[in-house]
């Protein structure tokens, strides 16, 4: 994976039934550019009623959107942060190893510079889980910072993120870490026990 310019951007898809989601890296840092949620009642425009005009937009359903809720010089996205001596700062790695070996599964691993330590993800039909190993660092977490934009989140909970969509509710489950506000950002995700899992499919979700 090599960026053609000269920005030293790389970026990675996972597609599944339920949900995509976009990793983007450069600069020694990682984040989730865009993760949006597939859901068969969601009707198209065009389900019940004819396009009549040359431009038709499609949709799904956004819980992550670096191109809307961002700006031209600011991707927004959920960025891995942890406490430095200045405050919070990005958490800096050198470039994930790819495993997409197993199929209906991508496997990712962040070796991080500062340790020996590596952030390990793992994408599956209808859930993210995202590890630590071997961190001696300070907390870890993820961090929303939307560039002053309108996101459809109506509720955040500390198992469930709520969200409206073009009059559709649905919902963001965390089996493992919590949801919560931050005074510094729109929303952060904490890990319980070094782990954060995210389901997408209100079908496998148990509290």
């Amino acid at each position: 994976m090599t960026d053609y310019s000269d920005k030293n951007l790389k970026t990675l898809w996972f597609n599944s039934h339920y949900y995509r989601a976009n990793l983007l890296w450069g600069n020694d840092t990682l984040r989730f550019r865009d993760i949006h949620k597939f859901d068969e009642k969601f009707k198209s425009d065009y389900l019940d009623e004819k396009g009549t005009s040359s431009k038709c937009d499609y949709y799904t359903l956004p819980v992550v959107d670096g191109f809307a809720w961002g700006s031209e010089n600011d991707i927004a996205g959920l960025r891995f942060k942890t406490k430095g001596e200045e405050g919070i700062v990005d958490i800096a790695g050198r470039d994930p190893v790819i495993d997409d070996g197993e199929k209906g599964k991508l496997k990712v691993s962040w070796p991080l510079e500062t340790s020996d330590a590596s952030l390990d993800l793992v994408f599956n039909e209808g859930s993210i889980t995202i590890s630590m190993h071997t961190w001696k660092g300070n907390e870890w977490f993820l961090i929303l910072s939307p560039d002053n934009k309108k996101i459809p989140v109506t509720n955040i909970d500390r198992r469930q993120l709520s969200y409206c969509f073009r009059d559709f509710s649905y919902s963001v489950f965390c089996r493992e870490g919590e949801f919560m506000v931050d005074g510094n950002s729109y929303l952060k995700i904490v890990p319980e026990k070094g782990r954060i899992c995210l389901y997408f499919t209100d079908n496998d979700y148990e509290e």
